[in-house]
């Protein structure tokens, strides 16, 4: 089953193909345009309906998008947002944009949550706890064990969100998959 996975943000990530396979990847960043969230709406838009167009994937599968949470600020004495109005508009607005081409292409959409996907992926490479660098850095890491050549973190995640789909829909490949890996770690 072809399956199209993306790391929703500023710069989206994706990656697409069928279990076993090298997957297709790259990424697209939307443009600046400050608070006009209608111009960039139109733009993510147009990159994932020609990507799904090309593609013609069977499932679209998107990472749950993630705020950093307020954080008391000693030296203020107070809680700050780490993330403007205008960021959490966009991102939010990007995820229903997605779901809404995904169901004007007929392509079946799905959420996962970066804990899912990264706990499956990343293996040995999971830090737990680690930061958000360290997380991404693991993700890189992980699709290079694969054979895999990221552009950088955002593909490299849309993979790791990949693969964990292409697993789950196709359990003789993530049976063999686990068997190649345990046969390369000893």
């Amino acid at each position: 089953m072809s399956v199209l996975a993306c790391d929703i943000a500023t710069t989206t990530g994706w990656a697409f193909g069928d279990a076993g396979e090298k997957p297709q990847h790259g990424t697209f960043t939307c443009p600046v345009t400050g608070d006009d969230l209608g111009r960039y709406g139109i733009a993510y838009r147009g990159f994932l309906r020609n990507l799904i167009r090309n593609t013609k994937p069977k499932l679209l599968l998107y990472e749950s998008p993630i705020l950093p949470p307020a954080k008391f600020d000693k030296a203020l004495g107070r809680i700050v947002q780490l993330t403007n109005l205008a960021t959490v508009r966009k991102l939010n607005g990007l995820i229903m944009l997605t779901e809404t081409t995904a169901d004007d292409e007929g392509v079946p959409c799905e959420e996962i949550t970066a804990g899912q996907w990264r706990k499956a992926f990343l293996g040995q490479y999971y830090p737990k706890g680690g930061t958000r660098d360290e997380l991404k850095r693991a993700a890189i890491a992980a699709c290079r064990q694969m054979g895999w050549e990221p552009n950088g973190s955002d593909d490299a995640e849309a993979m790791g969100i990949w693969y964990v789909a292409t697993c789950n829909r196709n359990p003789k490949f993530a049976a063999d998959d686990a068997i190649a890996r345990m046969a390369g770690a000893s």
